[in-house]
C-alpha cells in the first residue's frame, strides 16, 4: 500500500481523511505518520509527504519493537530484542 500511496496522487479531504484515486477512504493521524520510499523518487516522496502533512521515513525503522528493513541475519540487529 505504501507504494500506491506515493505513486497515485493522494488527496486530503479533511484533517484526518485520506482518499486514494479508487475511492478508498482512510482515517489517518498524519502528524504521527511517515511515508517511505519504495520505487519512487525522493522528490515525489517529499512532495506527497508535504501534501499529506506527514514526515518522510527511512529504512530500517522500528515497528512494535521489531527492526523493519534491517538484515536480520546479523547478530547486532537482534541485540535490542533479546
Amino acid at each position: 500500500m505504501s507504494k500506491r500511496l506515493v505513486t497515485e496522487q493522494p488527496q486530503k479531504l479533511s484533517k484526518n481523511t485520506l482518499v486514494l484515486p479508487r475511492g478508498l477512504r482512510f482515517k489517518v493521524d498524519f502528524y504521527k505518520s511517515k511515508v517511505f520510499r519504495i520505487g519512487v523518487s525522493e522528490r515525489k516522496l517529499a512532495c506527497n509527504a508535504r501534501i499529506l502533512g506527514c514526515d518522510v521515513g527511512s529504512f530500517p525503522f522500528n515497528y512494535l519493537g521489531v527492526l523493519v528493513g534491517a538484515n536480520m541475519n546479523l547478530i547486532k540487529n537482534w541485540k535490542l530484542k533479546v
